[in-house]
């Protein structure tokens, strides 16, 4: 959860963090961070909780981010490809990328990304790539306008 909104919503989210246990048996706590954390901190965070509770014989199923937290952008060059005949795809040159915000990032804690061009944005997503936790979002505003 984002700290500058702690204390304003801590009773709502506090009662879905006890609903959830209730409800699911799964243990579930809050964690404050700084509007000024990166992306990447929150992934370093992520993968810290989640290699300890592997450690420990223990699942570590996701996170919920609470807040305007931080998302990382990735690019896509021209996803509108389409194939029309066997082996051959066929690429329409006039949409050149896509860019959008992307939650794997914090779900693929093991995966290699990268971003090649130097743009801000990831753009190569290697090595095992299957998510190893969830991500959900409650943002205040839109990640995107």
């Amino acid at each position: 959860m984002i700290s500058e909104i702690y204390w304003d919503i801590y009773a709502e989210v506090d009662q879905y963090r006890r609903e959830f246990i209730e409800n699911h048996g799964i243990l579930a706590y809050l964690k404050r961070f700084s509007r000024y954390a990166s992306a990447e901190t929150l992934r370093r965070y992520l993968n810290r909780v989640y290699n300890y509770y592997l450690k420990h014989g223990c699942d570590f199923l996701g996170a919920v981010f609470v807040g305007d937290l931080p998302y990382m952008l990735f690019e896509v060059e021209n996803p509108w490809s389409f194939r029309i005949e066997m082996n051959k795809t066929y690429k329409l040159p006039f949409l050149g990328s896509e860019v959008f915000p992307c939650d794997l990032y914090f779900m693929d804690l093991d995966g290699a990304w990268t971003d090649s061009d130097g743009d801000g944005a990831l753009d190569i997503h290697d090595g095992d790539v299957r998510p190893e936790i969830f991500i959900g979002r409650l943002p205040r505003k839109p990640l995107i306008r």
